[in-house]
């Protein structure tokens, strides 16, 4: 049986979609092959989740670097999957699977995107100027999407599209929408840049209806929160837009069941998981093409694309004329997208085609 070694620095208390994505992978690949998950990160979560969530994911492997780099000397013919790439002890596993013989996958996340290299700035362009050979030495680059692949920075030959999965709910009710009182939601980390919450906030001061209220939800690692605050003061729109801390377990999923929309509009993305989570409630979502999600809900019919003041401004018209039976039908069309390509079973075995 192959053994699969997968790397990530998971950070739940930042509302990380990133992190849950690796678990559930983790543990859907487990079924088939023999996968270690080596967290960098574990500390941190045991000062905020009890022990339950870890052992409910038997492949993990709470080690520290060091640890994992003399495992992994001792080793051959293993896969590596790097959940990431801007982040030096990636680095030093490439760098041993590329003169060792084992090989190794890259999911870069939306890292390698020319969004990302803009505004990561003069160190970024450095660091890829020493390693971006390790890229090419790599089995697999994974972009999540198509749109993804094309929006990297670089020249590379060895990519394989798969995407994010997410657990599907199971009997699960969404409230009964009113037009007359529309609830729509963003739940994500709060970076203003790259997820675009200072466009979302401008689309709603400049065409703000009483019907409408925003709930964002997100982790405040990069100290944005108090900005965001003064954008909403700003744009005297604070009885409309209602700003909280971020959502876990059950709390997230009643915000999704309580919510007739769900928004982003980030400028760059890889696929954010909260999109697809919502999806799979059923809520219709508001996209921009920066979340290399527009395609997609557009061809199933289950979202809205904005991608500038006049998009917004018919999506809401829209939105405010829109029957219960219309609504309904996005609903239906937003669980049947998540059902025939986004499982977790439906992603792991297109994993193991290229883990083979």
């Amino acid at each position: 049986m192959k053994k699969v070694y997968i790397y990530s620095a998971c950070r739940f208390d930042r509302g990380d979609g990133i992190s849950n994505v690796v678990l559930n992978l983790s543990s859907e690949l487990d079924r088939n092959l023999d996968v270690t998950l080596i967290d960098f990160n574990h500390k941190e979560h045991h000062r905020i989740f009890t022990k339950d969530l870890f052992y409910k994911y038997k492949t993990i492997n709470k080690v520290g670097f060091l640890s994992s780099i003399k495992n992994l000397l001792k080793m051959n013919d293993i896969v590596c999957i790097l959940n990431g790439y801007y982040n030096i002890k990636y680095i030093w596993i490439m760098l041993i699977c590329f003169f060792t013989n084992n090989s190794y996958v890259v999911i870069p996340h939306s890292s390698l995107s020319k969004g990302s290299l803009e505004r990561g700035g003069i160190k970024k362009r450095v660091f890829n100027y020493i390693f971006s050979f390790l890229l090419k030495g790599a089995k697999y680059i994974v972009f999540l999407n198509k749109t993804e692949s094309e929006c990297t920075y670089l020249n590379l030959t060895n990519i394989a599209i798969i995407p994010n999965g997410v657990v599907i709910p199971k009997n699960k009710t969404n409230k009964k929408f009113n037009k007359n009182n529309i609830e729509v939601s963003y739940i994500g980390r709060y970076d203003i840049n790259h997820k675009g919450i200072d466009i979302l906030l401008n689309y709603i001061h400049n065409n703000n209806v009483e019907s409408i209220k925003y709930y964002l939800y997100g982790s405040d690692a990069t100290n944005q929160k108090s900005m965001i605050y003064n954008m909403v003061d700003k744009y005297s729109i604070g009885t409309h837009v209602i700003i909280n801390d971020a959502v876990f377990n059950n709390d997230k999923e009643n915000v999704y069941l309580d919510s007739d929309l769900f928004i982003h509009t980030s400028r760059y993305e890889g696929m954010p998981i909260s999109i697809l989570e919502a999806l799979s409630y059923g809520v219709p979502c508001i996209v921009s093409n920066g979340t290399n999600m527009a395609d997609i809900i557009n061809k199933y019919k289950c979202g809205f694309i904005v991608n500038n003041q006049d998009d917004y401004n018919n999506v809401i018209e829209k939105i405010r004329n829109i029957s219960c039976d219309e609504m309904q039908i996005y609903r239906n069309n937003a669980r049947e997208l998540i059902e025939k390509q986004y499982s977790w079973k439906h992603v792991a075995t297109m994993y193991g085609k290229i883990l083979d």
